[in-house]
């Protein structure tokens, strides 16, 4: 069951984004500002973060288990060798 704390942290994010200043949203939810700021300070460091990248060698080792699991036989994996998915075609570079 949800707590009442994590609904009114999901009504100020979606105010937050909607460009309603953070002090403003907290002025709405007095008994719970000291808890939510804390909570939001956290949101925003995690929305700031850079998101991770793959190593060129890493996508080359994923992409050769691929291979081995479709049983591609030593030939280089093609767009037919892979499901029907958009991450493989942007992988091989053959766009969406």
């Amino acid at each position: 069951m949800e707590k009442p704390i994590e609904k009114i942290l999901d009504l100020c994010l979606e105010k937050i984004k909607e460009g309603i200043p953070t002090e403003e949203v907290l002025r709405q939810y007095p008994d719970y500002a000291d808890e939510l700021k804390e909570l939001l300070t956290i949101a925003k460091h995690i929305k700031d973060s850079p998101s991770p990248v793959p190593s060129d060698k890493g996508v080359a080792s994923a992409l050769l288990n691929l291979a081995r699991h479709f049983n591609c036989k030593g030939k280089s994996p093609t767009k037919q060798d892979y499901p029907d998915c958009s991450i493989f075609r942007s992988l091989l570079g053959q766009g969406h």
